[in-house]
């Protein structure tokens, strides 16, 4: 809201009913937090993906197995 506003940040701690400098130390830690966040690597990307992937087969598989097993014992509970 501030950061894509035309108001004043004083303005805008006006109009939330919080003090001027407070809202400024938000503001900076939104900045401050967003910079964190473009600094992660395509490296670091690249393993989290490759990671997830597996996981997600694994999940695959254990509902594979999961499914077999509810029908062997459906059909010999029949």
């Amino acid at each position: 809201m501030v950061i894509s506003s035309d108001k004043s940040i004083a303005q805008i701690a006006r109009e939330l009913g919080v003090k001027t400098p407070t809202l400024y130390s938000w503001v900076n830690k939104e900045k401050d937090d967003e910079v964190t966040n473009e600094e992660v690597t395509k490296a670091e990307l690249f393993d989290e993906l490759k990671r997830l992937k597996q996981e997600l087969a694994d999940v695959k598989e254990q509902r594979d197995i999961l499914k077999k097993a509810t029908a062997y014992f459906a059909k010999e509970s029949q």
